[in-house]
């Protein structure tokens, strides 16, 4: 889905990042590598970063696993892994004029 809100603020505003959830059918290992989970994709000019990424795990016994950018974690059938990637950072001139 999209993440509503997550794009900075700008004369031209950054764009939405996106949520994706994937429920495990069996037993594995995980791996990820992902940034921007700390610091925020920049704004240009006068606009506004976006939003940072998140990286969690719900576990089927309702427990959530947070992680930073990069995770290596087993999970068991009927986890569920939500990645939120980041919204882009928005551009606004510095004079509030267009080049």
């Amino acid at each position: 889905s999209i993440r509503t809100g997550s794009g900075g603020d700008g004369e031209h505003p950054g764009g939405a990042g996106v949520v994706r959830r994937m429920t495990f059918l069996e037993a594995m290992e995980v791996n990820v590598i992902s940034g921007h989970r700390v610091v925020p994709p920049y704004g240009l000019g006068q606009g506004s970063p976006g939003a940072v990424g998140h990286n969690r795990v719900v576990r089927s016994d309702g427990t959530i696993d947070e992680f930073g950018g990069t995770l290596n974690t087993m999970v068991e059938s009927g986890d569920i892994f939500e990645l939120e990637t980041p919204g882009g950072g928005g551009w606004s001139s510095d004079n509030g004029n267009e080049p």
